[in-house]
């Protein structure tokens, strides 16, 4: 994040649920990096974003998004229309200036840091061995 911050002013993150929420709930920011930080949810499901119990957003603020104050937060709307979702998170995610959220030569998001967890199950992200 430091590095981010300090060559391009802002940091782009992207994380999962399941575990990575578990691991960024022990963590307490202890500078101003979280006003400089924009957020992106990925392996999103197409739930009411108010569902502890199903999505990640509700999971990340109870866990720790409220408590250290980022704001800056790309996410679903909530609604069970997948098309439409992924339409206007992309569009959200378009609308960011390359100074929060740069893009490769195809036009493609570049995040300066994404995690992936791993599954009680061995699963990463969405990808489960068979």
């Amino acid at each position: 994040a430091k590095q981010a911050i300090s060559k391009r002013g802002h940091f782009a993150l992207a994380i999962p649920g399941g575990s990575v929420l578990k691991v960024l709930s022990s963590l307490d920011p202890s500078d101003d990096w979280v006003s400089k930080t924009t957020l992106c949810f990925v392996n999103h499901k197409c739930v009411d974003i108010t569902d502890e119990s199903s999505a990640i957003e509700a999971q990340a603020r109870a866990k720790f998004l409220d408590r250290w104050g980022l704001t800056d937060i790309i996410s679903l709307n909530g609604s069970s229309d997948g098309k439409k979702e992924a339409d206007d998170y992309e569009s959200k995610m378009k609308a960011l200036p390359e100074s929060k959220l740069p893009r490769d030569e195809d036009g493609f998001p570049v995040f300066d840091l994404s995690l992936v967890g791993v599954g009680d199950d061995g699963h990463i992200g969405s990808l489960s061995q068979s």
